[in-house]
């Protein structure tokens, strides 16, 4: 974890004091007001808090509500660990009248760096002015392992699962969220979440599959926007009803364009097929040529023709 700058002391000792003063996660314009901070710079801060896994954040109709972590408290030198009472309290809570997009990044020691929190506020920034801005709540996860994926497919029943990230599969590493596979790994390809130590930790499809599998009442549409994941796509959408992958490496800048796409269509009010369309367009609208690199992938329905009354 980076060490933490004057600004975001503030913001975090704030957060702290009003979960203490209200019991209630700190809403972004209470930060604002009781530091003289800029209310975007909050927002800013709120999201570099979460992403170094200081505060749990949830994206609310206003803005954003956040509360202190356990890591948040200890480097506070708040050494008192938290109650069972105060985990389940202190969490913000899910509005189950919106649609959760949970967005889950990874970019484990060793591999090349991504704009994985460009991509992050660009989707938000673009579901904050959208049209149907008030159906929508964006839960976002950093530094993923297969446990928070597990934790957060449990405890959010989202819409959505957006990961951004690395892949693996046939593709030699081309340094932009292709992977080699780690020696061992042979070619059997996988998403790049971390273990505990933040290294890789490669999840094939066969597995990921058997997860949302357990899912499929309440995941609707999954995003793989990492390189090579059409494998994963295809496994993952023996059970969920649309699933994105990409056939090939993508780079970073067609990926974070599809992503925009993609939930601003959404946001408008567009189906997941047709958000999808937009996705690839916005890609090709910048004029990069890898506007065919995503892939939509549906559940196929088996049919049984009935059998003859005997």
């Amino acid at each position: 974890m980076t060490r933490l700058i004057g600004a975001q002391k503030m913001v975090l000792h704030a957060i702290s004091k009003i979960q203490e003063e209200t019991g209630d996660p700190a809403q972004d314009t209470q930060i604002a007001e009781r530091t003289n901070i800029a209310l975007n710079n909050v927002r800013d801060w709120f999201l570099t808090l979460m992403k170094d896994e200081y505060v749990d954040l949830v994206r609310t109709r206003s803005g954003y509500c956040a509360s202190i972590t356990e890591n948040g408290r200890l480097t506070l030198d708040l050494f008192k660990p938290f109650s069972a009472e105060e985990k389940a309290t202190a969490r913000p809570q899910r509005d189950t009248s919106k649609r959760t997009i949970l967005l889950l990044a990874a970019n484990p020691k060793g591999t090349e760096h991504l704009r994985l929190d460009e991509e992050a506020k660009k989707i938000d920034q673009g579901l904050e002015r959208a049209m149907n801005r008030d159906q929508f709540q964006l839960v976002m996860k950093w530094s993923v392992t297969d446990d928070d994926l597990r934790r957060a497919l449990l405890d959010h029943k989202p819409e959505i699962v957006h990961f951004a990230g690395h892949g693996t599969g046939s593709g030699k590493g081309t340094g932009e969220r292709d992977l080699i596979p780690p020696p061992g790994d042979g070619d059997s390809g996988g998403l790049a979440f971390e273990n505990d130590q933040g290294s890789v930790r490669l999840l094939p499809g066969d597995a990921l599959a058997r997860l949302f599998e357990l899912c499929a009442d309440h995941v609707k549409c999954v995003v793989l926007n990492a390189c090579y994941s059409e494998a994963q796509a295809n496994a993952i959408s023996q059970h969920i009803d649309y699933v994105v992958g990409m056939k090939k490496a993508i780079g970073d800048e067609a990926a974070i364009k599809f992503a925009v796409g993609f939930y601003d269509a959404l946001g408008a009010g567009r189906d997941f097929e047709t958000a999808y369309k937009f996705g690839c367009s916005a890609i090709d609208l910048k004029g990069i040529p890898e506007y065919l690199t995503p892939v939509l992938k549906k559940k196929s329905i088996s049919v049984t023709a009935p059998t003859q009354p005997s």
